[in-house]
């Protein structure tokens, strides 16, 4: 483990002690193929992980000089996993699945990850969905979509944020969890509007906010994230804090607000 990756994962574990969080986290042990040995620590809890992985390359014919040629367009994975119990945890057992694409001649890429794990009445379900676009003359953007659900507890984040480029040329987002918000997106800081200054209105409980959102991507140990605070307003403030990753190789999700937060990661 390298020092950056050490110093990370004890502050994170340090971010954990503070705040009152569901988390889990996934340390590789042993790794032989197919067979991985993993370290897991999920609520105060800790076991051992035995998975069998599975990996397919997408590939896509192309002529070149009169022959035909594969080329890698993205790659799926697949993990079938037994948790074994040591402190304070039960059996468990699960899957993950993740896949990166790039289709329609690079007009869509997106990639995708899902981990289910069930442990006697005990289950997390945790999601993550990163979408980018572009359709010449017509508009670019992107999807950004994050879902944890511990025992029915349900933390999630959305947005879509894209650029009309015909008749038209506006910068928009969308966002859907807790509330529904639209808005102008001021200034983007990415060509695909997933991060920059955002101002609209969000709709929560029968209220409508005014909402500001600031966000842009962090590059963290040479991977790609993205970090946020959100400020709404109607005669009370509410606020959310969010950092998320922008690749299935290091799943994590961190979202806090006035009510609460959660944390999953898999390091």
């Amino acid at each position: 483990m390298s020092k950056k990756l050490y110093i990370f994962f004890l502050l994170l574990l340090f971010s954990i002690s503070l705040f009152s969080t569901n988390y889990n986290l996934n340390l590789e042990v042993l790794k032989v193929k197919p067979l991985k040995l993993s370290f897991n620590a999920n609520d105060n809890a800790i076991n051992f992980r035995i998975s069998i992985e599975e990996k397919e390359p997408f590939l896509k014919e192309q002529n070149l000089f009169f022959k035909k040629i594969k080329v890698k367009t993205g790659e799926q994975n697949f993990s079938f996993f037994l948790d074994i119990p040591t402190y304070n945890s039960e059996m468990g057992i699960g899957f993950k699945y993740n896949t990166y694409n790039s289709i329609l001649l690079g007009i869509i890429k997106y990639d995708y990850f899902n981990t289910f794990n069930f442990k006697s009445n005990n289950y997390y379900i945790f999601q993550g969905f990163n979408t980018y676009f572009s359709i010449p003359t017509i508009t670019i953007g992107s999807f950004n979509n994050f879902f944890l659900n511990i025992n029915s507890e349900v933390y999630s984040f959305s947005r879509i944020g894209f650029k009309l480029q015909r008749f038209l040329e506006l910068p928009l987002f969308l966002n859907f969890g807790r509330n529904f918000e639209t808005g102008i997106q001021v200034l983007s800081f990415d060509k695909y509007y997933s991060t920059g200054i955002f101002g609209g209105i969000s709709y929560n409980k029968n209220k409508i906010y005014v909402l500001g959102d600031i966000s842009t991507k962090l590059n963290l140990l040479k991977k790609d994230f993205i970090v946020g605070f959100g400020l709404m307003y109607n005669e009370e403030y509410k606020y959310r804090i969010y950092l998320i990753s922008d690749t299935k190789n290091f799943p994590i999700y961190i979202y806090f607000n006035e009510c609460g937060g959660g944390i999953f990661a898999e390091l």
